[in-house]
């Protein structure tokens, strides 16, 4: 495997096999993260109730194919702002498949982020600060892997959703409640003109118990 300069690759293969997009934010429904770790380690975070991955009792999977190493592999290529990564012992790219990487370079836009400049809350306001919001581009690929697929029954009820009309963002959250709760908590940041330092402890290890199903211990 191969990593870059932005290693970590988000990609929604739910929403792109419904032809909506293939990034839907670090909550949303069918989110999926890629990290490598290794030359032979890349770690996956999915979305159990969207997908089905390789054999279900295992952690590991152990890639057979050439082809989804290359895929793997593409994310980073794709999602790379300036630098590709790999080991002494590639000692090009086009060890890793030169003529496949050059398809894949055409795939890349000349502009991988949006940048703005925006004006910070009046609370964050110093005589120096600048506030920037970035926008990356969805990665211009369509992922297919051998041990990675969408659950049918997960594609039909997401078909059939109900759509809110003049909605910008109409993508189900995976769990709605947290989302409601981060907001408003942002909300409450504003007015109160202050970090909810003891609030947002409250939720952070609210969002861990709905994860891992246990409380982290806090230092005195």
């Amino acid at each position: 495997f191969i990593t870059s300069d932005s290693p970590v690759a988000e990609y929604n293969l739910l929403a792109n096999r419904l032809g909506e997009g293939r990034d839907k934010g670090l909550a949303a429904v069918g989110q999926l993260l890629f990290l490598p770790l290794s030359p032979e380690l890349v770690l996956m975070l999915y979305d159990s109730w969207s997908y089905a991955v390789g054999n279900r009792p295992h952690q590991a999977v152990t890639l057979t194919s050439e082809k989804d190493v290359r895929t793997l592999n593409a994310l980073q290529w794709l999602g790379a702002d300036r630098c590709v990564y790999f080991a002494p012992t590639q000692q090009s790219l086009s060890a890793l498949g030169g003529e496949w990487f050059g398809g894949m370079k055409r795939r890349r836009p000349a502009t991988r982020a949006s940048v703005e400049r925006v004006t910070p809350p009046p609370h964050l306001l110093r005589d120096d600060s600048v506030l920037l919001k970035m926008d990356r581009f969805d990665i211009n690929l369509d992922l297919e892997l051998s041990f990675l697929r969408a659950k049918p029954k997960r594609l039909r009820s997401m078909r059939a959703r109900k759509r809110i009309p003049g909605a910008l963002y109409d993508w189900p959250m995976r769990d709605p409640e947290l989302v409601k709760e981060y907001m408003r908590l942002s909300s409450l940041e504003e007015k109160r003109k202050e970090y909810p330092k003891e609030e947002m402890a409250a939720f952070l290890q609210a969002v861990l118990v709905r994860v891992y199903g246990r409380r982290v211990l806090q230092e005195e």
